[in-house]
This record gives C-alpha cells, sequence and structure tokens, in this order.
C-alpha cells in the first residue's frame, strides 16, 4: 500500500489487511489496536446488542486490550457472550440482526490470537480478519436494520483513521516530555469517556490540545485532537501522549 493508496482508500477492511503486508503499515499496528477497533465498531450498534452479556463482552475486550483484566476473565467473558449469541438464535433465528450483533460481541473476546508474538505477522493476520469479521458482522445488523441501501464504510473508515495513524507520515512524542500534568489530562480524556459510545469526551480533547499547543509537539497531534470527527479508545494521538502502542 501506497500513501496515495491509504489516503484515497474507501474499504476500512482493505487497509485492516495492508497492516499485515506492508511493513510501513505495520508500524502503527498492534494486536491492541485492531482490537479496540473492532470493539468501537460494536460500539455502534450498543442499541442492538440487547443481551448485557454481549454488552459486558464490549467493556471486557477494551479492558484486556490495555491489560485491565486477565485472559482468565477474558475467557469468562467468552462463554457469557457465546451463550448470549445460542439465545439469540433460539429466540429470533441465525440470520436476524440480533443475533448477528450478538455474534460481533462474541467475536471481540475470541483469544486464539493469544500466545503468538506480539506484533508479529501471523498474529496481525488473526487479528486483522477478526476485526474485518466484526466489522462486516456490525454493517449487517445496521442493513437489517435500516435498508439494503445503507453503507457503513465510511463510517468505520473514520473510527479506523482515528485509531490508526497515517504511516507514512511518522509522528513521535516523548510523554515523559509533555510533563505529569499533560499526561494526566491525555489519561482523563482516555478513561473519562462517553457512555454507551465509548466516544472521547471533545470538551477534554480541547483542553489535551490546547495544552500539547504550548509543548514542542508536532502540529500534526493538536490537529487530529482538534478535529471535528469521533474519536475512541485508541485514538493515535492521545495513545502517543500516553506512550501506547
Amino acid at each position: 500500500m501506497t500513501e496515495t493508496e491509504w489516503l484515497a482508500a474507501t474499504n476500512p477492511e482493505a487497509i485492516i489487511f495492508a497492516f499485515t503486508r506492508s511493513k510501513v503499515a505495520r508500524r502503527v499496528a498492534s494486536v491492541r489496536k485492531l482490537r479496540l477497533f473492532a470493539c468501537s465498531c460494536c460500539r455502534r450498534i450498543w442499541k442492538r446488542l440487547k443481551d448485557q452479556r454481549s454488552q459486558k463482552a464490549v467493556v471486557a475486550a477494551e479492558q484486556y486490550a490495555d491489560g485491565q483484566i486477565t485472559l482468565d476473565e477474558l475467557s469468562q467473558v467468552e462463554i457469557e457472550a457465546a451463550a448470549a449469541e445460542r439465545l439469540a438464535i433460539r429466540e429470533t433465528g441465525r440470520g436476524s440482526w440480533r443475533t448477528k450483533a450478538a455474534e460481533a460481541a462474541k467475536i471481540v473476546v475470541r483469544q486464539r490470537v493469544d500466545g503468538c508474538q506480539p506484533n508479529r505477522p501471523s498474529t496481525l493476520l488473526d487479528l486483522a480478519r477478526l476485526a474485518s469479521f466484526v466489522a462486516n458482522g456490525v454493517r449487517d445488523v445496521e442493513h437489517l436494520r435500516q435498508g439494503a441501501s445503507f453503507d457503513d464504510r465510511s463510517a468505520h473508515l473514520a473510527l479506523l483513521r482515528d485509531i490508526f495513524r497515517n504511516p507514512f507520515q511518522p509522528v513521535t512524542v516523548d510523554p515523559a516530555s509533555l510533563g505529569a500534568s499533560v499526561v494526566a489530562l491525555a489519561r482523563a480524556a482516555d478513561v473519562e469517556r462517553l457512555s454507551p459510545s465509548g466516544k472521547l469526551d471533545p470538551d477534554r480533547l480541547a483542553v489535551l490540545a490546547e495544552a500539547l499547543e504550548e509543548r514542542d509537539v508536532p502540529g500534526a497531534i493538536v490537529e487530529h485532537l482538534q478535529s471535528k470527527k469521533a474519536h475512541v479508545r485508541g485514538c493515535w494521538a492521545v495513545d502517543l501522549c500516553l506512550g501506547l502502542t
């Protein structure tokens, strides 16, 4: 993938799989970010996740991505999410929007890629398939709810570009150089998200951007935080301030 292709892409799945094939793309890819992208897709159909066990699965997947729960805890949530999917199948059938939503939530807590060395191409490919499957499942839900003309690719593409920065325009920052107060602002923006959308609070991002303007940081970081597009957990600009990948 070239930078021109990256900027012109309209298919999020094409970008996802480019991460597994291109050394340049893998600079910004990680198993964490791919899982968080899948979770952000599920957040878009939160109201369609009728079973609380499915909602719990999305939250747990986010927590696991950031090391906040153990693999054993994730495994238990996966069992519960699978039970929620089976119930949806019994009550509404395999092709229903409710079943597809429950299936997407079940997939985000899969752990089949764990045990692999982080950032190895095989691991990224596995997570890329998972993320792509979830994104397609989420679109299926919206198709069934809103009609065949509905196309959610642009929304997913925006989420993906919020989480994965342009790999052809390297941007770096040392969190230690920002000072404890700025890092605290970034942490608050990451933790105190809007519920249930999971989006980052634009007011908190605005305060963070203002604080960063006073530091010697690349302008691309401030510009991204000030953009009016949705920002979610894993936002590349916030992650850079926190030293996360």
